[in-house]
């Protein structure tokens, strides 16, 4: 989603000193600062803005400003604030934020927790089909497409999951991993449920478990990112193999 022009400007206010914020802000009416120091303060309670973007945003103002290494919210605001409009109004403005924020945090939540009941509920429709006929389910597929084109594709990826793997027939599987390379797998492999380490060395030969032994040992400790990228490619190899209705599973 595009950044708002008060969005901008907060974020190029979080690049600078509090010294040099409160020179750009200067002249500027009380109002336009309390919405700023919102908005500055949103910024850092949904911890959506990293530091790169807050630097692109900074470049774009004026390519001579450096980003801080670290960054104080509630320090730099109580200063910027104060040094702008006075201490008696900074002290209302700042309870005015923190009501606008128990406001937003409260918003935030009940959002997270919708998004987690209907991917819940996406993820149960998406076991049921996976148990159809491919026939049966592109053409279910397809309707709940025609009406919604980003749930139908939740849907499709919902089918097979990494903590599916144990649940995956071996022959399908096997032919799977013969695609999966022994580094991919490594990494895949690494802190992995048990269950899911065995499922996966039962279904690939003698030769591929020891080249994967042997990328463990050189493998320095690896990023969670990079875990979760080499178990998403993984997982996106069995999926293109529903797709196909070449993926079976135990007892469905």
């Amino acid at each position: 989603m595009a950044l708002t022009g008060k969005q901008k400007a907060a974020m190029l206010l979080m690049s600078l000193d509090p010294i040099s914020a409160c020179e750009l802000l200067k002249g500027v009416e009380p109002d336009t600062v309390q919405d700023l120091a919102v908005e500055l303060a949103c910024l850092d309670a949904d911890s959506c803005r990293n530091k790169k973007e807050q630097l692109k945003v900074a470049q774009d103002f004026c390519q001579s400003l450096q980003m801080q290494q670290e960054f104080e919210i509630n320090t730099f605001l109580k200063e910027m604030l104060r040094s702008t409009i006075g201490q008696s109004k900074t002290e209302n403005i700042q309870t005015q934020i923190q009501s606008i924020l128990r406001k937003h945090d409260s918003i935030a939540t009940k959002d997270r927790a919708v998004q987690a009941k209907s991917e819940l509920a996406l993820r149960k429709v998406a076991v049921i089909l996976r148990t159809l006929g491919k026939e049966l389910r592109d053409s279910l597929l397809g309707a709940i497409k025609d009406k919604d084109a980003s749930a139908a594709e939740a849907v499709n990826n919902l089918m097979v999951l990494w903590a599916d793997i144990t649940l995956i027939d071996d022959r399908p599987l096997q032919e799977g991993l013969e695609n999966i390379d022994a580094e991919k797998l490594a990494l895949a492999l690494t802190n992995a449920d048990q269950a899911i380490n065995e499922k996966i060395r039962n279904n690939i030969s003698e030769s591929a478990a020891a080249m994967i032994d042997e990328e463990i040992l050189l493998m320095t400790a690896p990023k969670n990112e990079e875990i979760k990228d080499a178990r998403n490619e993984v997982v996106a190899v069995l999926i293109k193999m529903n797709n196909k209705g070449k993926l079976t599973f135990i007892g469905e």
